[in-house]
């Protein structure tokens, strides 16, 4: 290549150049049509295998369908009805079943809600008299209680009152109690006055 030709700036698609004068040429694709010339399928028909036979039946030969037909319907008829039935038959029972199932439920928590009543009414009367018994029993208690302490009372009192008195006196025999006016006349004023007495007398003889 020549080194001397120019080379211009940009991305090589700003050279080109549309071209708008004439409208785009499209070639539409040719259709091929598959089935025009192509021949009807034939219709099939299976092979043979056997000997064919058919039998003429004439109009009655065989059965009346509207005769024949009416013990057939009586019978499903009448099985639909007795099944029917017995549906009916079951449900009452279950819906009696269930009536006296609820009724013995009923009964039951009664007959459970009366005795667990009666049952605590009896323990309560039982609670009740044990409760009565205990307290006469402490009552009878108190009771002994107080009559021993009265009596060891009364004993403590004559015995303590016996044993005073004869303490007592045997303290007022030996002079342990005295009366000080009684014994200071006695220990003073007495021997005083018996020693003046006696002066008195000795001077006058």
């Amino acid at each position: 290549p020549n080194d001397t030709m120019e080379r211009p700036d940009g991305p090589p698609e700003s050279m080109l150049e549309e071209i708008t004068d004439r409208p785009i040429d499209i070639e539409p694709e040719p259709v091929i049509k598959r089935d025009e010339n192509r021949p009807p399928s034939p219709i099939f028909v299976p092979q043979q295998q056997g000997v064919d036979a058919q039998t003429q039946v004439e109009e009655g030969d065989l059965f009346e369908f509207d005769v024949e037909v009416e013990p057939i319907l009586e019978a499903l008829v009448g099985n639909i009805l007795m099944k029917g039935l017995l549906e009916v038959e079951e449900e009452d029972m279950l819906m009696a079943e269930a009536m006296r199932k609820h009724d013995f439920e009923y009964l039951r928590a009664a007959e459970l809600a009366e005795a667990e009543r009666m049952q605590d009414d009896r323990q309560r009367k039982v609670d009740e008299q044990e409760r009565r018994d205990k307290q006469e029993q402490a009552r009878l208690e108190d009771q002994k209680t107080a009559v021993r302490k009265v009596a060891a009372r009364g004993f403590a009192h004559l015995y303590v009152g016996d044993v005073v008195s004869s303490v007592f006196g045997t303290l007022e025999d030996t002079g342990f109690f005295y009366d000080p006016l009684v014994r200071e006349i006695e220990d003073t004023f007495m021997p005083w006055l018996y020693a003046g007495v006696r002066r008195c007398l000795c001077q006058a003889f």
